[in-house]
């Protein structure tokens, strides 16, 4: 399949697919600046201004600042429980599709890196950082293989695993202001887990998860190591050769 012209429209199935992601993203969206509020600033500003308000308030600033309380708890509230059970259900069935690379369909593509890449946040402890789901959906349009591609030697490429770790670092799927390597670890990890999954494919979810488990573990050990590619002259190549020389003995172990 050939990546979209610049400035063409999709596709309108892929139309109908990209309406939900938009959507859930905006929420995912919503739900991240509603656990960033911070109560006691807000009370704060609103005390300040209560206290230089020049007409007759209908309520005390207390009497306020304890209402703005309440509204901001069910709001960050309502926010978790929607993104819980609607934005953001867990689908252990989905991580499967993963072993697949990149010989499937975009919905099962996206859904898969996007339930692993989660998983994989949560391990290294990065549950409150934002993922979105567009960027993915962008990546796979410009990586996915032509059907004459083979498909064996595609799950063993490691120049293609360590090409899309790059794009979707660069995606904006996840941004940290504070860490400008952050996306480049987490896109490693997953593309380290992926690595691992094609050389010993899995028979359930539970053996995803143990290869999701294996890159988190691995980054941490070898942080400064990744850091140090996404730095140097050729990341691309740089990681290409370290998912090499890791994911053979990893599996076998």
């Amino acid at each position: 399949m050939t990546r979209p012209e610049a400035g063409s429209r999709l596709p309108f199935p892929e139309v109908l697919e990209e309406a939900p992601r938009l959507v859930k993203d905006l929420l995912r969206g919503l739900r991240h600046e509603l656990r960033q509020l911070d109560p006691a600033r807000e009370l704060e500003t609103l005390s300040q201004t209560a206290a230089n308000a020049t007409f007759p308030l209908p309520l005390s600033p207390l009497a306020l600042a304890a209402e703005l309380v309440r509204e901001t708890r069910k709001a960050a509230k309502f926010g978790s429980s929607l993104a819980r059970d609607v934005i953001d259900p867990q689908n252990d069935d989905a991580l499967l599709t993963l072993a697949h690379g990149r010989n499937t369909d975009r919905a099962a593509y996206v859904q898969a890196r996007y339930q692993a890449t989660r998983y994989l946040m949560k391990r290294m402890g990065l549950s409150d950082t934002l993922l979105l789901e567009r960027p993915i959906a962008r990546v796979w349009a410009e990586t996915v293989p032509s059907p004459s591609d083979d498909h064996n030697h595609a799950h063993h490429d490691f120049a293609r695993l360590a090409d899309q770790a790059l794009r979707l670092a660069k995606s904006g799927a996840i941004t940290s202001s504070e860490d400008q390597h952050l996306p480049f670890r987490v896109f490693s990890a997953l593309a380290l887990a992926e690595a691992l999954l094609s050389i010993s494919p899995p028979d359930d979810s539970a053996a995803v998860m143990g290869a999701l488990d294996l890159a988190a573990e691995v980054m941490a050990l070898r942080q400064g190591t990744f850091d140090a590619i996404m730095a140097g002259f050729d990341p691309a190549a740089a990681l290409a050769a370290e998912l090499k020389l890791l994911a053979p003995h990893l599996a076998e172990a």
